[in-house]
C-alpha cells in the first residue's frame, strides 16, 4: 500500500498548522488522519486508504461541517493531498479570524 506520508507532505501540513498520520498500516484499510497541529484528542477528518494509494472519505472527525462539505470524497495522489491540506489550513485560519 502506497501511503502518502513523505517528509515533504508532512512539512507542507506543518506549515499550515496541520499534521498527517497513518493508522492501521498493517490492515487492509489503513487510514490517513488529518489533525490540527498540537491537537491530540481527535482528528479533523479521516480518509481510508485503498491498495492503489488513493484515499476515500470515511469518518467525519470534528472538522466544521461547512469546511467538510467542500472536501473531495477521493484523494487521488500526494499532490491532491497537499491541495486538500492547503484548503483545510486556509479555511481553519479564516474560521478562527
Amino acid at each position: 500500500m502506497n501511503l502518502l506520508t513523505t517528509k515533504t507532505t508532512i512539512n507542507f501540513a506543518h506549515a499550515r498548522a496541520l499534521d498527517v498520520t497513518i493508522h492501521n498500516l498493517n490492515s487492509d484499510n489503513g487510514e490517513l488522519w488529518i489533525w490540527e497541529a498540537e491537537e491530540d484528542m481527535e482528528p479533523l477528518i479521516i480518509y481510508t486508504a485503498k491498495a492503489d494509494g488513493s484515499f476515500f472519505y470515511k469518518v467525519k472527525g470534528y472538522l466544521n461541517s461547512k469546511i467538510r462539505e467542500e472536501l473531495p470524497y477521493w484523494i487521488k495522489n500526494e499532490k491532491h493531498l497537499r491541495e486538500v491540506l492547503n484548503f483545510i489550513g486556509h479555511e481553519l485560519k479564516i474560521d478562527r479570524a
